[in-house]
C-alpha cells in the first residue's frame, strides 16, 4: 500500500465520525429490518433513552440516512425507514456482526450499564440511591412524637391511679411527661369539684 493510500480522507473521517456516535450504528442494524415506529426501536435497544434515540434519528435525518415519515392518521402515526443511503450500510454492519460473532467474547459488560451519560439517561443521585437501613454518618435523623398506641396507654394507667385516688404521676419521658403532668392537674382538680362536671371524684 503506498503512501498516499494511507493518508486519511475526509470523507472517510466523517463516516468513521457519524458511525462512531453511541447507538447510531444499532439505530441503523434495526432499521435494515424495515420502517419502525420510534417507541418499538427504543423497546429494542435496552439502555436507550427517549432523549438519546430522538438526538440520534435527528442526526441521521439530516445526513440523509433515515427517512422521517408521518401518516396524518388518528393519532398521527410516525414511522422510521432507512434511505437509499442508509440501505448501503447494509454489507458494512453484516461484516461488524460477522467480526463480533469472530472475534469478540460472547457476553462485554454494557458501557451503558457503567456509564449512565453514555445511554443519555439522568444518573441517579446518591441520596436517593440509598435504600433503607443504609445510614451514612452524618445522616440526619428525624424523631417522631409518641404513637397512639403509647399515648392510649399511659393515659388509662393515669385514669386507673386517679380513679383510685392515687395521684402519683405515670412514668413518662420527654414530651410524655409533660402532656401527663398537665392532664393529671385537671383531672386532679376536676375529681375535687362536683360530680356535675361527669369526671371522676
Amino acid at each position: 500500500m503506498s503512501r498516499l493510500d494511507m493518508e486519511l480522507c475526509p470523507r472517510f473521517e466523517k463516516a468513521v465520525d457519524l458511525l462512531s456516535k453511541r447507538w447510531t450504528t444499532l439505530i441503523v442494524y434495526k432499521l435494515l429490518a424495515g420502517p419502525q415506529r420510534f417507541a418499538r426501536i427504543e423497546d429494542s435497544l435496552p439502555g436507550l433513552s427517549g432523549k438519546m434515540l430522538a438526538e440520534r434519528l435527528k442526526e441521521l435525518e439530516a445526513e440523509g440516512v433515515v427517512l422521517r415519515t408521518v401518516y396524518p392518521e388518528m393519532p398521527v402515526r410516525i414511522e422510521y425507514s432507512l434511505t437509499d443511503k442508509g440501505r448501503a450500510l447494509e454489507p458494512i454492519v453484516s461484516e461488524i456482526a460477522r467480526w463480533s460473532q469472530d472475534w469478540l467474547p460472547a457476553s462485554s459488560p454494557d458501557p451503558a450499564e457503567s456509564d449512565p451519560a453514555a445511554s443519555g439517561r439522568q444518573p441517579v443521585p446518591a441520596a436517593r440511591a440509598r435504600t433503607a437501613g443504609t445510614a451514612r454518618p452524618g445522616d440526619r435523623t428525624v424523631r417522631k412524637g409518641p404513637s397512639s398506641a403509647s399515648t392510649t396507654t399511659w393515659r388509662t394507667a393515669l385514669f386507673a391511679r386517679l380513679s383510685h385516688g392515687t395521684a402519683a404521676p405515670v412514668h413518662t419521658s420527654g414530651r410524655e411527661n409533660k402532656r401527663t403532668l398537665k392532664e393529671e392537674s385537671r383531672w386532679t382538680l376536676c375529681s375535687a369539684g362536683s360530680s356535675a362536671t361527669g369526671y371522676p371524684r
